[in-house]
């Protein structure tokens, strides 16, 4: 008999990376368009603070617990959502940011 697994889509981190994706998109713009900030302070924002406020690990851990679990079908899911839309995003903060 096979046991019930009750599945929870990590929607907190997959919100949590796709609003990260946004801000790095629209920052990196503004802040090429403009050279307001040196290298260092850049790689303190991009690497530091937005590195530190998205889960890449939590949703590569949650990916695996759930291919490890058999639902594979929400793992991909995961996979390509927050794959596709941080992509996505990223664009979307660059267009948007070249526009202010």
């Amino acid at each position: 008999m096979q046991k019930a697994v009750a599945v929870e889509f990590p929607w907190g981190t997959a919100s949590v990376n796709m609003i990260g994706c946004f801000i790095v998109g629209l920052l990196y713009a503004m802040i090429d368009r403009r050279l307001v900030i040196g290298p260092e302070a850049r790689s303190a924002l991009f690497i530091g603070f937005l590195g530190a406020f998205t889960t890449f690990s939590s949703y590569m851990l949650e990916s695996v617990n759930m291919l490890r679990d058999g639902q594979i079908t929400w793992a991909l899911g995961n996979i390509m959502l927050q794959n596709t839309a941080g992509c996505a995003l990223v664009l979307v903060g660059l267009i948007i940011g070249r526009a202010m």
